[in-house]
């Protein structure tokens, strides 16, 4: 692993262009974390790079980049399992070759300044665990290609202009996920009955979207939120290369709070600020 956070001089000089950049990191192998840069014009979409097979995770979150992603991020860096590129400036659409990395487990992107649709290739990253793409301007339906990320553990896209209905496939395909979290969007329509399939579910926020019906009687089935003596000693393993410790925005008696924990400690349903009518449903009062 290489930490790029005290030689300013070398900072300044690999961060001047994405160019500069992706020349550093082709002489580098399996981890780079780069922490307190300004990167600024990214990218032209007229650059092209030459591939960087050895990297496999990439860390550059919380920085000054600004700019698009480049347009063949995917062929560029084929072997990643991990990209970071969170709390950064980052505009333009997500390209669509990042459908090509297929061996990528995590894909944070949140907090920048991404808009248009989520790209349907994503529906090719058949290993992504944790996707994350809050806080960003992205519209437009929830591509059904998703279906085809089976193993998602955690799906956060809340804070972005996503509309149509909440998918009724999410609770067929990606029966696995751990986190669901889709707030301040403007999805509409009754939240699915197929989303009781759902056994693993721990936090399920759709809050302040325009979501309406009656709340459907289904949360007996989250059967992860009943925590119990054996659920406490349940850990991710933190050697594992899949594992990604994911921050999640959590509302607390009307204060935001930044809740970085083992997910086996959180349980939470927040559906508040949408327009559901009727009664409260029997089961979330059993947990």
């Amino acid at each position: 692993m290489l930490n790029i956070s005290s030689s300013t001089d070398l900072r300044r000089q690999i961060c001047k262009s994405m160019k500069l950049l992706l020349g550093f990191l082709k002489h580098c192998t399996s981890t780079v974390t780069i922490r307190e840069v300004a990167c600024y014009h990214l990218v032209k979409k007229t650059e092209t790079y030459d591939k960087l097979p050895n990297l496999r995770q990439l860390f550059l979150s919380n920085n000054q980049i600004s700019g698009c992603i480049p347009e063949n991020i995917g062929e560029v860096l084929p072997n990643l399992s991990i990209l970071d590129l969170s709390n950064n400036s980052i505009s333009g659409f997500i390209p669509n070759s990042i459908g090509n990395m297929k061996v990528l487990e995590a894909l944070d992107l949140s907090r920048n300044k991404l808009m248009g649709p989520i790209p349907t290739s994503m529906g090719n990253l058949n290993n992504m665990m944790t996707l994350v793409l809050r806080g960003n301007t992205l519209s437009e339906q929830i591509p059904s290609s998703l279906k085809n990320c089976t193993q998602l553990e955690v799906l956060v896209l809340g804070d972005n202009q996503l509309s149509g209905n909440l998918p009724s496939w999410i609770g067929q395909s990606l029966t696995s996920l751990r986190v669901l979290s889709l707030r301040s969007n403007k999805l509409i329509g009754a939240i699915p009955k197929t989303m009781s399939s759902l056994y693993s579910l721990q936090v399920f926020d759709a809050a302040e979207n325009c979501l309406s019906g009656t709340i459907p009687d289904i949360f007996t089935n989250f059967t992860a939120m009943k925590v119990t003596e054996k659920m406490a000693d349940y850990n991710y393993d933190r050697n594992h290369s899949f594992y990604y410790m994911v921050s999640i925005d959590i509302v607390a008696k009307a204060s935001m709070m930044d809740y970085t924990e083992f997910l086996s400690l959180v349980t939470c349903i927040d559906l508040s600020r949408n327009n559901f009518s009727g009664r409260i449903p029997e089961s979330l009062t059993k947990f």
